[in-house]
């Protein structure tokens, strides 16, 4: 039995379509393979604008500036845990009111998760907000750092982030330890340092040691990773 010829028409149509299936195939797997090399920091993203909305109504008697330092950890469906928020100035009932209305605003909201290779992770983020009061005029502002690296990067960055795949340990209680690094572009730590508070030698030990292995994204400005000062709070 004799198939049917297909006529000139046919055979085009057959053609484009055979093409197009094969762009379709060739894009889902470049996007695909674009993915798994995605690396992005988790950042506060559409939330800023309502933070910075509801503190700015926030009534202030005195003219005043007031920068309040923020740090959590943000996890992979980007709810924001572990918020910890402290003043670097002297303004104790104004810095009250503001961590009180941090804590209440991001509590039933969602960060921008981060990626490392195309996977989600979880990491531990810096914040700020920096009120402003003038006359009338009053303002607030969140960055995702805190100030470090403003004098290279300027203040549009998103600090570096340290993967939260946590392996050390301490029998110490109550201690709070500051801990600085430099994380290149490639999100490798260097020139880990640890603050001399009360934190006894092998618990020291293990908090460096845990930086040291860490993971970290770096510091970007806008889609470009960067080199910059980390800084991150150990405590119990």
């Amino acid at each position: 039995m004799n198939k049917p010829r297909k006529s000139g028409r046919g055979r085009y149509i057959l053609t484009l379509a055979l093409l197009f299936a094969a762009q379709t195939v060739m894009s889902t797997t470049s996007s695909a393979d674009a993915d798994q090399n995605v690396t992005s920091p988790a950042h506060i993203g559409e939330h800023a604008e309502l933070i910075a909305t509801r503190l700015s109504r926030l009534k202030f008697e005195y003219d005043e500036s007031l920068l309040v330092r923020c740090a959590g950890r943000v996890r992979t469906s980007g709810q924001l845990a572990n918020l910890v928020c402290y003043p670097t100035d002297e303004s104790p009932h104004t810095a009250r009111r503001v961590i009180r209305l941090i804590n209440t605003t991001m509590q039933n909201r969602r960060m921008t998760a981060a990626r490392l290779n195309g996977q989600l992770v979880e990491v531990w983020v810096n914040f700020s907000v920096l009120l402003e009061k003038t006359g009338n005029n009053q303002s607030a502002r969140i960055y995702n750092h805190h100030f470090l690296n403003t004098n290279t990067l300027g203040t549009e960055y998103i600090s570096a982030q340290r993967v939260a795949t946590e392996t050390w340990f301490c029998f110490q209680r109550r201690f709070a330890e500051v801990v600085r690094a430099r994380v290149d572009a490639n999100g490798m730590a260097h020139d880990i340092d640890i603050s001399n508070g009360s934190l006894n030698d092998a618990c020291k030990r293990n908090v460096l040691s845990a930086v040291d292995q860490s993971r970290f994204i770096p510091a970007f400005v806008g889609d470009t990773a960067v080199s910059s000062h980390y800084v991150e709070v150990f405590y119990n």
